[in-house]
């Protein structure tokens, strides 16, 4: 007699199993579907500290290079890219130069220098006294951050006309830096 309940134990199990299961598939159907996804160009901009020129000295004295500022470009790889720099708020038209205004009315003219790594690329102001010529810088985006050093100079003050008219102050420009892509 202990048998029978065995059997209707294992039984019952194997009938909820069945049901539990569905009926029998015969056939089968698969089908595909795309997944897509699109990538704008797009760039990054961000300046990293501000062009500073510590201290001009008094007439006579030597040109003064600048504390570096550092540009950061990111670009999707492959993205080709281009940073321009204008003549700044105080360009002077009878120059043609780059200078800072002043205390009083003053000015004090400065260079500004663009250096890159890989393909190395430097472009700058061509000199003091002539046309402003910084080119824009071009490159091709590589997924990571690309920098640019940003520098510069002051020539020394007195040096003939371009920096005879000076007062003690502060001195400030505004550059703007546009990313074509």
């Amino acid at each position: 007699m202990r048998s029978v309940p065995l059997l209707l134990r294992s039984g019952l199990a194997g009938l909820l199993l069945a049901g539990s299961c569905g009926p029998a598939l015969a056939a089968e159907a698969t089908a595909s579907f795309a997944v897509t996804a699109r990538v704008e160009p797009g760039c990054q901009l961000q300046l990293k500290g501000t062009l500073y020129f510590p201290y001009v000295l008094f007439p006579g004295g030597a040109p003064r290079p600048a504390v570096p500022a550092t540009l950061e470009v990111l670009c999707p790889a492959g993205q080709p890219y281009r940073v321009a720099f204008d003549g700044g708020l105080a360009f002077d038209q009878n120059f043609l130069t780059r200078r800072m205004q002043g205390p009083h009315g003053k000015h004090l003219f400065y260079s500004l220098r663009a250096y890159t790594n890989g393909p190395i690329q430097f472009v700058g102001d061509r000199g003091m006294g002539d046309t402003i010529d910084l080119p824009p810088l071009s490159q091709s985006g590589t997924g990571a951050v690309q920098k640019i050093e940003l520098s510069g100079e002051t020539p020394g003050l007195g040096a003939g006309p371009v920096n005879s008219n000076y007062a003690p102050g502060e001195y400030n420009d505004l550059v703007t830096i546009t990313l074509a892509y």
